[in-house]
Formats: C-alpha cells, sequence, structure tokens
C-alpha cells in the first residue's frame, strides 16, 4: 500500500512539475511617486482549447498609516471565453474585496462582495489576459474588479488605452513581443506604473 502511495505521489510531483514548466511566468515591480512599492507575479498556461491565468500582487500603499495590500486573481478560459474568474484584495491580512464570475450558459453570475447580479454575453478579454496577450483584436475588456466593460483603444505602437467609464480615468498599457511591457495606471487614489523586471 505504501509503494502504490508513494508512486502515485510521484506520478503527482512529475505532472506538477511538467504543468509549471509548460507555464510562461512574468515578473512586474511596481512604481508610486517614484518608488518601488510592490510586486506582481503572473503565470500563463495555454494547453489546447484552455487557458489558466494566475496573478498575485504585492504592495503598500501609504496614505496616513501604511497599508499592506494583496491582491489575487485567477481564470479559467476555454476557447477563448472566460468560464470562471475569481478576484480577491487584502487590506493588512483581511480580505476586503472578492469578486466571483461565473459562466452559467449565455450570461454570467457575478458574486461581488456577497451580491449576486449577471452580466450578459461572452466574455472574450478581460484584465486577466491584460499581461499576456496584446489586445490587437478586441475593443472591449471586462474588469474583473469593477465587474464591467471598458473601451480599449490603441493609441501607438503596441499601446493601448483603457478608459474607466465610472471615473473616466485613462490607463496606459506598451507592449513587446506580445507581452506586457509597462502600463501607467491612472486611479481614484493613487497613479503608479508597471514595469516587467522579468
Amino acid at each position: 500500500m505504501n509503494f502504490i502511495n508513494s508512486r502515485a505521489s510521484l506520478l503527482f510531483a512529475l505532472l506538477f512539475s511538467i504543468v509549471v514548466s509548460n507555464a510562461q511566468t512574468y515578473k512586474y515591480e511596481i512604481i508610486a511617486k517614484g518608488k518601488k512599492v510592490g510586486i506582481i507575479e503572473g503565470s500563463f498556461l495555454r494547453k489546447d482549447s484552455i487557458i489558466e491565468v494566475n496573478i498575485s500582487a504585492l504592495g503598500e500603499i501609504h496614505f496616513i498609516i501604511t497599508e499592506h495590500v494583496q491582491y489575487k486573481l485567477s481564470a479559467l478560459y476555454k476557447n477563448r471565453v472566460l468560464l470562471f474568474s475569481s478576484a480577491t484584495i487584502f487590506l493588512n491580512g483581511k480580505a476586503h474585496f472578492s469578486s466571483i464570475v461565473k459562466k452559467e450558459g449565455d450570461y454570467y453570475i457575478i458574486d461581488k462582495n456577497e451580491h449576486k447580479s449577471t452580466f450578459s454575453g461572452s466574455i472574450k478579454y478581460s484584465g486577466a489576459l491584460l499581461y499576456f496577450i496584446e489586445p490587437e483584436k478586441f475593443t472591449k475588456i471586462f474588469s474583473e474588479i469593477d465587474n464591467i466593460e471598458k473601451d480599449i483603444s490603441k493609441v501607438g505602437e503596441h499601446t493601448y488605452k483603457i478608459v474607466n467609464p465610472a471615473t473616466e480615468k485613462a490607463s496606459f498599457f506598451t507592449y513587446e513581443k506580445g507581452i506586457l511591457k509597462t502600463a501607467d495606471i491612472h486611479h481614484s487614489y493613487i497613479d503608479f506604473k508597471i514595469n516587467r523586471i522579468q
């Protein structure tokens, strides 16, 4: 029995290492007011018709006091359509925000901080893909945080603008070989820059 369990564990470890080795991974630094305030790590795995994305960010934001912020986003696509996504923001170690988007037939059920709503149609491009797929063919992007679609337009060579309709703030994203290289994010509370470092 122990021999069988050890063989099963070895097989699982081998399969997991193959999946991890096939995933593309990237790291970004977060800059605010000229200082490095955090880091983002993202992994992208494409296998046949399935795309799996995992993004994790750690940072510190200083207003009156220093706040420790952690952000986790996971998304699963099949045949270029979002099936499921989960976004969570932790503030000083405690869950501050959560959003789950799940496809049900021709629409999505959105559970945002335990309040449910629906979104009609198919989501083909969302914030999870923003790091790994240059949005050459897209004019809309679905935000897992705001749970709305935003306009996306090309404004230069491999550079795109995304406008948040709620705040009218615009952010800019520049790509190199299809992967996000830099981003200038303009938020209601703070502006920051993202630079790929690995």
